[in-house]
């Protein structure tokens, strides 16, 4: 959307904007929340469209900083599919819990209703 002022009057301009990341994808693009258990016994969580792709890319050291000095990381915890939205606001939350509901999580199999 672009703002434009012309004569102390605003003008908004609607603009369809093409996407460039490749994990923005469509309305039809699915999201999946996961914990990664690294080396050093700690969590990671994440989000990503392809989670196959994403936990090879955290054991070749290109996923994340923190994954990266903590390989090999394994997937011990995933969502089910996504909106993009909806997997950002279970991120945040997860993240946000404390290491011990983490690991109740994986341990109980819990995923997000």
């Amino acid at each position: 959307m672009t703002k434009s002022y012309n004569n102390n009057k605003l003008t908004v301009v609607s603009v369809e904007v093409g996407l460039v990341h490749p994990e923005a994808g469509n309305a039809m693009t699915t999201w999946q929340v996961y914990l990664l258990r690294c080396s050093d016994l700690s969590l990671y969580c994440g989000t990503t469209t392809d989670l196959e792709r994403r936990v090879q890319e955290h054991n070749q050291g290109v996923g994340s900083r923190y994954t990266k000095s903590r390989p090999p990381v394994r997937l011990v915890w995933s969502s089910r599919k996504l909106s993009k939205s909806a997997a950002f606001s279970e991120e945040y939350r997860i993240k946000r819990l404390s290491k011990v509901l983490k690991e109740r999580m994986v341990n109980e199999g819990l995923q997000e209703t």
